[in-house]
């Protein structure tokens, strides 16, 4: 899956071909950012996630499944726990581990003094 921030569309591409398999339009606003994909390759769902929120997208058919109001600029699936994580990076280019997952440990470490910034989980299985 590619988007293009310029017109706010998600393009699945065929893996074999390169062949465009289906365009989805991501947000009435082309100005909002979208950008952070992350594919749940057990049901066969894209996270995409913007500024205004975070779709969930079929990627066999490109049927937009839900529209979640989870917004963020890092997202992270954890296969094992079925758990897409979304997050709000606030300062978080400078903590290491980069990515929704090291933001979240970095919270619960003993220096989150300095981490700004808001986690949303999504359950994968539904």
């Amino acid at each position: 899956m590619i988007v293009t921030t310029q017109d706010a569309t998600a393009h699945i591409l065929d893996t074999r071909s390169g062949e465009v398999l289906h365009a989805i339009t991501l947000g009435a606003d082309p100005q909002a950012w979208w950008g952070p994909v992350v594919i749940d390759t057990k049901n066969g769902n894209a996270y995409v996630t913007g500024a205004t929120g975070t779709l969930v997208i079929n990627v066999r058919n490109g049927h937009v499944l839900r529209r979640l109001s989870a917004h963020g600029s890092l997202i992270e699936i954890d296969q094992h726990l079925e758990h897409v994580f979304v997050a709000t990076e606030g300062r978080a280019k400078k903590v290491s581990g980069v990515g929704a997952l090291g933001l979240i440990h970095h919270w619960f470490s003993k220096d989150a003094s300095n981490v700004y910034g808001s986690v949303t989980t999504i359950d994968a299985d539904r």
